[in-house]
């Protein structure tokens, strides 16, 4: 029998970098992750869902 965690949450801003020759070489994004454990039969715990809400994102659009 699986076991279930209250969903976690973590704040951790992705950022994210690519030299490029016009020197805007950066985007952040702001936001929370929430994510769903669980543990299984072996007793090992693992990520059922994974949720990233974004705030807000600056920086340069064209690094995507």
């Amino acid at each position: 029998m699986a076991t279930t965690m209250p969903m976690p949450s973590a704040t951790a801003p992705p950022f994210h970098y690519k030299p490029l020759d016009s020197g805007r070489n950066t985007r952040t994004f702001v936001g929370s992750y929430e994510f769903n454990l669980e543990r299984g039969i072996d007793d090992v715990w693992r990520i059922t869902s994974f949720w990233f809400d974004c705030k807000f994102v600056d920086g340069n659009a064209d690094l995507m």
